[in-house]
């Protein structure tokens, strides 16, 4: 291999591995504080091509097998991703967190682009290149002009208390502070709730759920005592603390993820426990959605699950 030939193969690993990311951290950057989008471009359509970009420059005018041209465009999407943690874009949990989707989407990008260059359709594979760079940003503009807004979601989980349910409700209007939390995703920045007090009683009483980010302000739409307690939900803090070097404050962290309304509803059951119900209804405007919701999914039912075993708890120990 002469000389020449060295120096390209090392200039374009080092497109394919730091340049690729480059840009996609620039479009990125484009996407958040220009557009302030959390959408399709961003999670699906950058991955794609950003794992199709480096695996054609990567692979152009030179022998590489198939494992190869498929590590240096995962290679590429771990550089894009220390971009964003580096130049405050992100935090780490919300990085780790869009990782399985981007790892998915790279890869798909690698297999259009292995076909590219299997195929013998190099030099036309790098032209392509170009006019993805080009198109990537008009993409993110066009799909910021025509999206639509967040749909809501309702999420129900339940368990069985072995108290009355008068004994149920006076835990549910208000309970004194919980025990640390145990689950990674709170111990990771994940608000998790704390306490809980009311101010009065009745229909416009005002209940307050203190999360570890602060206080959701909930006044009282139902109380129909021991039966059912709904809120809704006008005031409320971030849905997280981002892990970052810097005190970052990501646009996703204010609007993105909302809670609107809450309840809950005791049952009494033949045997003298009670069925307790705590159903969130929520709004995201974080898309896909199908990948999203499947995390605030989860989130919200660990935090109806935390709040139900403290429930639980002091009912069943009064």
């Amino acid at each position: 291999m002469s000389e020449e030939q060295t120096k390209n193969y090392s200039t374009q690993k080092f497109l394919s591995i730091y340049g690729v990311p480059i840009f996609g951290a620039l479009c990125t950057w484009m996407c958040l504080q220009l557009f302030s989008d959390y959408a399709i471009g961003l999670f699906i359509v950058l991955p794609i091509v950003m794992g199709y970009a480096s695996t054609v420059i990567y692979a152009r005018n030179r022998y590489s097998d198939e494992l190869s041209l498929a590590w240096v465009s995962i290679a590429a999407l771990c550089v894009y991703a220390g971009l964003l943690l580096i130049f405050a874009l992100d935090g780490l949990i919300c990085i780790l967190m869009a990782m399985p989707i981007g790892i998915v989407c790279t890869l798909f990008g690698y297999l259009i682009a292995k076909y590219v260059y299997f195929e013998g359709f190099k030099s036309s594979g790098l032209q392509s290149v170009w006019w993805l760079f080009i198109l990537m940003p008009i993409f993110m503009g066009a799909e910021h002009m025509v999206q639509s807004g967040a749909n809501e979601r309702k999420i129900v989980t339940s368990i069985i208390v072995h108290a009355s349910a008068e004994e149920v409700w006076q835990q549910v209007v208000q309970f004194d502070t919980l025990d640390e939390p145990a689950s990674f995703i709170f111990n990771a920045g994940i608000a998790y709730p704390t306490h809980a007090t009311i101010d009065g009683s009745g229909v416009g009483a005002v209940r307050k759920c203190y999360f570890s980010t602060g206080p959701f302000v909930e006044p009282i739409t139902v109380w129909d005592e021991p039966r059912k307690l709904a809120f809704d939900v006008i005031e409320h803090p971030a849905p997280m603390h981002e892990v970052s070097p810097y005190p970052i404050q990501p646009k996703h962290l204010d609007g993105y993820w909302e809670s609107q309304r809450g309840q809950f509803i005791l049952t009494p059951q033949p045997d003298g426990t009670t069925l307790l119900e705590g159903t969130t209804w929520y709004i995201s405007k974080i898309r896909p959605a199908f990948y999203w919701n499947l995390w605030s999914d989860y989130i919200v039912h660990s935090i109806h699950n935390r709040v139900l075993e403290h429930i639980k708890k002091e009912a069943e120990e009064r």
